[in-house]
């Protein structure tokens, strides 16, 4: 190994030795830096009398009882002021219903909707689910780094579904893509399930 291209981190909890590199170091650094300037950057799409009006209006309408974990999660996505909203998204939550809502809402509100997702079966099924336009995350990286231009409308909320599963470079596009466009991001993963599949656990660290 060249000298300096890796440093140790430190020891886990099983007493492990963590290796990382400079540059992984500089790109996770760059991600929790974003995510906190994010802060507060936004105008609320509702209020919160306002959003939990919407959801009961939708339920009656649709049929459904969401669960209050559902009602939260949709509450934070329309009430928040941060760019970028992180959500641990357990299996088997409901979390496409509850886009079904938030896309109704933010149609509404002069907002569009799109899904992005480590698997091509991921992002069929919030397509199917919610009518929105999705794609995988690679498939957004390559096609804005090789065409070179955002082919997003205007007010896109973004959500980044199994980001648990993402490595810290794809997430750093991500969200350098929202921060270049205007987007807003909503990162959904589950810790507990889904790990990622490249250098990085930045869900995780982010969460933490």
């Amino acid at each position: 190994i060249k000298s300096g291209s890796v440093v140790e981190l430190g020891r886990d909890k099983k007493g492990y030795a963590v290796f990382s590199s400079p540059g992984m170091i500089e790109t996770e650094l760059n991600i929790l830096d974003t995510l906190k300037a994010g802060k507060g950057t936004v105008e609320p799409i509702m209020s919160r009398d306002e959003a939990h009006s919407f959801i009961e209006k939708f339920q009656k309408e649709n049929g459904y009882t969401l669960t209050d974990g559902q009602k939260d999660l949709f509450t934070e996505v329309m009430t928040t002021d941060n760019q970028f909203v992180l959500s641990q998204g357990n299996a088997g939550t409901g979390k496409t219903t509850v886009f079904k809502a938030v896309r109704q809402a933010v149609e509404g509100a002069g907002y569009s909707l799109e899904g992005y997702s480590k698997t091509g079966k991921a992002a069929h099924e919030f397509m199917s689910a919610t009518g929105s336009f999705a794609q995988t995350v690679d498939g957004h990286v390559l096609q804005r780094e090789t065409e070179g231009k955002n082919l997003s409308r205007e007010n896109t909320i973004r959500v980044i579904d199994e980001a648990s599963m993402l490595g810290s470079i794809q997430t750093l596009k991500e969200i350098e893509f929202a921060q270049q466009d205007g987007a807003r991001i909503v990162m959904i993963g589950d810790i507990k399930q889904l790990q990622s599949l490249d250098a990085g656990r930045t869900f995780r660290d982010c969460q933490e």
